[in-house]
């Protein structure tokens, strides 16, 4: 296969797997009780708070922000989530989260060559 059809595969990989975390539901909603009709998906937590860092970039004290670093590093923060679960400190100490955590990113992340 040539380069270009292997990268092209590896990230539509990637994007399947990230897709998972439409499936993934918040388990500190389900943990808490919380009262709702539908309970909210890993996936729709990270585009709503994306969308709140596009709006707080409108802010005067947010103008020197690197919009696009924050989108990034929210995009990326829960990916671990797709191999480990949505994970509380109630299940696990905050260093074995941690572990899991970077252990599950190199995983997800391992296909890319810019990760």
């Amino acid at each position: 296969m040539e380069n270009k059809e292997l990268k092209a595969q590896k990230v539509i990989e990637y994007y399947l797997l990230c897709n998972k975390l439409k499936n993934v539901l918040r388990k500190g909603w389900i943990d808490w009780h919380v009262n709702r009709e539908r309970i909210e998906s890993i996936a729709e937590h990270i585009y709503s708070v994306q969308m709140l860092a596009i709006a707080m970039s409108e802010f005067e004290d947010y103008k020197n922000l690197d919009i696009k670093k924050v989108l990034m590093m929210l995009s990326i923060h829960e990916t671990e989530e797709i191999i480990i679960g949505d994970k509380t400190l109630f299940e696990m100490t905050k260093e074995e989260k941690e572990e899991l955590g970077h252990k599950a990113i190199e995983i997800v992340l391992s296909p890319l060559a810019n990760r």
